[in-house]
């Protein structure tokens, strides 16, 4: 799957809508991470996004699991015999760390999925109540996903390279992964960009590369990312740039940008070593702050 097949998979994200038993399509617009409980001003997302998991949509659940609303959460989410939701998901499993991670900003377009199909069985979407008796938050799904479902730069990267998504920028930036010259980009590969005081502040991936005339060369970039809200011209577009030698010349080759040319974009080969942790290591978060 190349990086752009990756990002349509979240700003076309597909699912069966679990009341009607019919396709239903979701765009994911929203940027950020973080549970933000203590910088509720300067994080609102995170800050909502915790407050939705960790109260309603977790009693909710509860309900689904358990008419008394007394069941516990358990690692891997079954449905038994008899509880409110074991028909609408017979034979299904969930798992919690996947749901926070959704509501973490750092989910898989699946685990997404998940959060949004038993956010409409438990009733957190609609014009009522849920199965715990609050109000709905949302009358619709799309602003249900708007308001609770986020992504980042390195929560992208990491589920399209099938890491975990909180692996920090940094250990992308590997040297031995550097690109050397502009014939070895290769489709898949990631753009770091470094600041100019050498702190790592975003994360792309490559969907094409195509070098150009002249030195040093000018070539044309497709860049898919997640770095701001927005739909899917915020993520994916094509720029033409001078590739040079990066001024830290352990990270290799990239581009300037940024006001007044102060940051460079390296370019590294995909990481295929044990400096970033395999997905199932992390579960995107402390759930209980």
């Amino acid at each position: 799957m190349t990086p752009k097949e990756y990002l349509d998979r979240y700003t076309w994200l597909f699912f069966i809508d679990p009341s009607m038993g019919i396709f239903n399509l979701v765009s994911i617009t929203s940027y950020g991470s973080g549970w933000g409980t203590t910088e509720r001003d300067n994080r609102p997302t995170g800050f909502l996004c915790q407050q939705e998991y960790n109260g309603p949509f977790k009693t909710a659940l509860k309900f689904g699991l358990d008419p008394r609303g007394h069941a516990n959460i358990p690692a891997a989410i079954t449905f038994p015999e008899g509880a409110p939701l074991a028909e609408t998901f017979r034979n299904r499993t969930f798992m919690r760390n996947g749901l926070i991670r959704a509501f973490l900003g750092k989910g898989t377009p699946e685990e997404i999925r998940d959060v949004l199909q038993l956010a409409i069985a438990t009733c957190r979407v609609g014009a009522g109540r849920d199965l715990a008796s609050h109000s709905a938050s949302c009358v619709a799904i799309q602003e249900y996903a708007r308001k609770f479902i986020s992504l980042d730069c390195n929560g992208l990267v990491g589920n399209y390279y099938g890491l975990n998504p909180e692996t920090s920028i940094e250990h992308y930036a590997a040297p031995s992964k550097r690109r050397r010259t502009p014939q070895e980009v290769q489709q898949g590969d990631c753009l770091v960009t470094v600041r100019a005081d050498g702190s790592f502040e975003h994360i792309a991936l490559i969907e094409s590369f195509v070098v150009g005339a002249g030195t040093p060369p000018r070539c044309t970039l497709k860049i898919v990312e997640w770095g701001q809200a927005g739909d899917e011209s915020h993520h994916f577009s094509t720029v033409e740039r001078s590739i040079v030698q990066g001024p830290d010349a352990r990270y290799g080759i990239g581009f300037r940008s940024g006001q007044n040319n102060q940051k460079f974009r390296y370019i590294f080969a995909p990481p295929r070593d044990a400096a970033a942790e395999p997905r199932t290591r992390g579960i995107g978060g402390d759930p209980s702050r």
